[in-house]
């Protein structure tokens, strides 16, 4: 693509021609088209080298400047740009252009107001958006119309032109044409009726093009978004009028002085219409209710009211209907990836056989971004969406879901219940597949195969253990129906391990503090009696929050609530009325015999009866209905064991002692003290430790029969019958609970669980613990005995502690304490 540089009269002065070396080159370009502005930007960036047309006292790239005019020609039409920013550095030039002069973009319009019906090009010239711009209207489809208008502030005359167009439901873009010489020919801005179902306004309608998905279409995006929808607009209009002392007063301006008016879709119903000072949208509503069924509220319209800069109602209702049009049904998107290479609001067709069904539309350019060095990064926007019917028949379109459901693929879906990831090969996880075909779960006839670890099973499910995952494993699923294979997937396990400490987060930023609000009024909504800092009176709260620490002034940003409701009402008094009675039914607070006094029940009146009147502090009462708060019982049997409960209780006694379990234990005890009494024999010579052998020996003989005693006692309790007997003289006494018990005997008291895989014994002279009915513990004579032992800490004799290092944990030492 050639670029043209002109100077500030628009005269030839370089050329930038990336086919030419002889001439700067340019790269990062971006042009950008806009169809609601009807104008263009481009931007580029040249480097500076050095051409044979330079000179020692100019450089060609200095012409880049702020004064200079860029141009070039696309598809035959020719485009002028004028420089409006310059970026420089010692070895690039960056331009950013717009293609429209400085006096419409810079210069203001002032606020004007029309004193009768005008057309658009009547407009142009009233408020000067032609005459000093060298603009002049050419093609003009809207020049039979004619409207009053008002615009109050002040804009650039680009806007200003910009909303004459929209007021006179019009578009416009901007043609440049070029001489020979490169001066202005003509720069003409064409006005265009509307795009709607009748006109196409800039642009033309490319039947000659279609984007087909897989084809020349990457993708098609559609959203539809109904967030402020409406179907029920009051609009209105300022006018002004002379008051009864001659000064002007604004009124306002509404369409109920306007005939009725109505429009059906293409089905025939009507879809608009106007009633009264108000415009709905029948359809919409139905579809859209306000509330969630129309069997919730009788008003479903969702309603706006919306103003209209006029004093004219017909222009105002026309507004208002292009609202409505506008917001009556949510907003449909389509964004498509991919570009393609048409002008500006030409209209083309774009099909998606992705869809169900299939998509049909045909949708208008709005925003193009081209890049001449740069194909890639070409993007079309596409707008004014418009859904075409598919004109298939019933019988093709039939035949066709039949063929596409054929072609759909199985897939497997698969869930699990904790997930994949193991820690430390802890923990299991159940694999459950689900056979799907184009989205329908398929559940008849459907088997699986499942692999892990080259072992293979078949079942509904399976059930992975966290032991048999190391690092990473698959496990791989085959579904079949019948004998065929119809699909395979994979999910994969992992196993992770603790791992160290990370280095700490950055900080976060400083969070915003939160200001609670409060003011008073003597109204609902706030308007009356408002005050920030004044409670007296006052019977609304209001409040709001925000990050300002200043109260607002507006009472409608507070939430009001009543601050005092009424009075309620309180119980002033209870009375309770009683009656012993023989009858269990049939009795009221009108039966004889009621007194204020609990009455004693016999064999005889066995019920006990009640009610209570309650009265109110407004002077009100109630009466509950009578009901049995009590009945006598009868005396129960007689205590005493027969010669059947007492025989039973001797077989349990019997039951109870496993005498090869015990004398296993006794086994084991021994031959544990026999170990160490040969292991001390070997560290220590019989001359040297003669008399600590003495003494161990002692102890061995002491310790192995208050073990075998213990142990014994353990036994002997385990005999003891649960509840109560004199049998043999003995006693015991037990309680017990879900899983644990605690029994009471000669021996001690036991503390255990009802499995008997740990007891603690409490006796006179000796505290043990018993681990599956082993002692692994005791307490006699001030020593105490445990089999094995950890201490996480430290331990202290005498004046010595052995503890862990603080410094190295794979060390211990013993410290001097004192």
């Amino acid at each position: 693509m050639l670029l043209t540089i002109h100077d500030a009269n628009l005269q030839k002065v370089a050329f930038i021609d990336n086919d030419k070396q002889s001439t700067l080159n340019y790269y990062d370009d971006t042009w950008t088209r806009n169809l609601e502005t009807g104008s263009s930007t481009f931007e580029f960036t040249v480097f500076k080298k050095a051409i044979k047309s330079d000179t020692a006292s100019h450089k060609t790239y200095n012409h880049l400047n702020e004064k200079a005019f860029v141009s070039f020609k696309h598809h035959g039409k020719s485009y002028v740009f004028s420089v409006m920013t310059v970026e420089e550095n010692e070895q690039t030039i960056k331009c950013y252009c717009e293609n429209l002069n400085l006096e419409l973009i810079n210069e203001y319009a002032n606020p004007y107001k029309a004193a009768k019906a005008m057309s658009f090009v009547e407009y142009c010239n009233a408020m000067d958006l032609l005459n000093f711009t060298h603009l002049s209207v050419g093609i003009n489809e809207i020049s039979d119309q004619k409207r009053t208008l008002e615009w109050e502030g002040q804009d650039t005359k680009l806007a200003r032109l910009l909303s004459l167009a929209t007021k006179f439901d019009a578009e416009i873009d901007f043609d440049t044409e070029l001489n020979s010489d490169s001066s202005i020919k003509s720069f003409k801005v064409n006005v265009y009726h509307e795009y709607d179902d009748k006109h196409q306004g800039v642009g033309r309608v490319r039947n000659d093009i279609q984007l087909t998905y897989g084809k020349n279409l990457k993708s098609i995006k559609r959203t539809v978004d109904k967030t402020g929808i409406y179907n029920a607009v009051r609009p209105t209009g300022k006018g002004k009028t002379k008051g009864t002392d001659g000064n002007e007063v604004e009124t306002i301006v509404t369409i109920g002085s306007l005939s009725a008016w109505s429009e059906n879709n293409a089905d025939g119903v009507r879809e608009f219409y106007q009633s009264g000072e108000m415009l709905y949208a029948p359809l919409s509503m139905q579809m859209y209710p306000s509330t969630f069924t129309s069997g919730t509220q009788s008003d479903q319209w969702i309603r706006k009211d919306i103003e209209v800069e006029s004093d004219n109602p017909t222009v105002i209702r026309s507004a208002a209907i292009r609202n409505l049009k506008k917001n009556a049904y949510p907003a449909l998107t389509y964004e498509v990836d991919g570009f393609i290479d048409v002008e500006i609001g030409d209209t083309i067709r774009i099909y998606d056989d992705g869809f169900t069904p299939i998509l049909l539309i045909k949708a208008r350019v709005s925003d193009q971004k081209i890049s001449f060095t740069n194909p890639k990064s070409n993007r079309t926007t596409f707008a004014n969406f418009k859904a075409l019917k598919n004109n298939l028949s019933s019988g093709i379109q039939s035949a066709f879901e039949r063929l596409f459901e054929a072609a759909k693929p199985y897939t497997i879906k698969l869930a699990t219940d904790n997930g994949v990831i193991f820690k430390n090969q802890i923990g299991q996880s159940l694999v459950t597949p689900t056979l799907y075909k184009g989205g329908k779960p398929i559940v008849a006839g459907v088997t699986w195969r499942w692999s892990l670890n080259e072992e293979v099973t078949t079942g509904m499910t399976y059930l992975v253990k966290g032991s048999s995952v190391t690092d990473t494993v698959t496990l791989t699923v085959v579904a079949y129906i019948g004998n065929d294979e119809v699909a395979v997937d994979e999910i994969s396990f992992v196993n992770v391990v603790d791992g160290k400490l990370g280095t700490p987060g950055t900080p976060g930023r400083d969070g915003l503090t939160p200001y609670l609000h409060i003011a008073y009024s003597a109204s609902n909504n706030g308007s009356q009696g408002f005050s920030t800092t004044d409670s007296t009176n006052k019977t609304y709260i209001g409040t709001y929050t925000d990050y300002t620490q200043s109260d607002s002034q507006d009472y409608r940003v507070y939430k009001w609530t009543l601050i005092k409701g009424s009075d309620g009402n309180g119980i002033a008094n209870i009375t309770n009325y009683y009656l012993a009675t023989v009858a269990s039914t049939g009795i009221t607070e009108n039966s004889s015999g009621w007194t204020t006094t609990p009455q004693s029940m016999t064999e005889e009146k066995r019920y006990l009866w009640n009610y209570r009147v309650e009265l109110y502090t407004n002077g009100t009462s109630k009466t509950t209905a009578p009901v049995i708060i009590g009945v006598h019982g009868s005396k129960g049997d007689k205590g005493g064991f027969s010669e059947e409960q007492l025989n039973e209780v001797n077989k349990k006694i019997d039951s109870k002692a496993d005498q090869v379990l015990t004398q296993e234990q006794l086994n084991a005890l021994n031959e544990k003290a026999q170990l160490l009494d040969a292991e001390m024999k070997a560290k220590a010579s019989m001359e040297a430790f003669s008399e600590l052998e003495k003494a161990y020996n002692a102890f061995v003989e002491n310790n192995a029969k208050d073990t075998a005693k213990s142990e014994k006692d353990l036994i002997e309790a385990g005999r003891r019958i649960e509840l109560l007997t004199t049998q043999f003289g003995g006693l015991a006494e037990l309680k017990t609970f879900i899983d644990t018990y605690m029994k009471s005997t000669n021996e001690g008291l036991i503390i255990g669980k009802n499995d008997a895989s740990s007891t603690i014994k409490v006796s006179s002279d000796r505290i043990s613990m018993f681990s599956a009915g082993r002692e692994v513990m005791y307490i006699s004579q001030g020593v105490i005995h445990i089999d094995n032992g950890i201490f996480t800490a430290s331990v202290q004799i005498g004046k010595f502690r052995t503890e862990q290092y603080h410094l190295n944990s794979d060390m211990n030492v013993i410290r001097y304490v004192g």
